[in-house]
């Protein structure tokens, strides 16, 4: 942060409080939870366990091997 501040010709004080709008920090906010996304989106990407998870699903579903209900109902099929 500093090596940016510095670019500047003027100091700024890390202490000092600053005022933004409500619309500025929710568009902060949600490239922060942007980033996130793209972050975790990343990290699956680059494990291959979890890559590898995912396509046996996919061939699960392919071959119907699933099953259909609701969140109700998990416990139950956790179950099974």
């Amino acid at each position: 942060m500093e090596k940016i501040l510095h670019k500047f010709n003027h100091k700024f004080d890390l202490n000092q409080n600053v005022v933004i709008s409500r619309t500025t920090l929710n568009q902060m906010l949600d490239a922060f939870e942007k980033m996130e996304s793209a972050i975790s989106t990343i990290e699956i990407l680059t494990d291959k366990k979890a890559m590898k998870a995912i396509k046996a699903s996919k061939e699960d579903i392919k071959h119907g091997r699933y099953v259909e209900g609701s969140i109700k109902d998990l416990d139950k099929v956790m179950a099974e």
